[in-house]
């Protein structure tokens, strides 16, 4: 990916939405035709990793 790609980016946090908030807009800055969603991270994922986990999924859509 370069600036000038069109993406999702899906930034996922359990506990540390501050934290994962303040790394969107890096992400942001990186990538401004992108589209940065924030959201909970899964139940499952959260149960099973524990406090200060977050993730990062993307999809190139041009």
């Amino acid at each position: 990916m370069n600036k000038e790609s069109r993406a999702l980016i899906m930034l996922e946090y359990s506990d540390n939405a501050g934290q994962v908030a303040e790394f969107r807009e890096k992400v942001q800055n990186l990538y401004p035709l992108a589209a940065v969603i924030l959201q909970p991270l899964s139940l499952t994922s959260g149960a099973h990793m524990g406090p200060g986990t977050w993730g990062v999924a993307f999809l190139k859509t041009g």
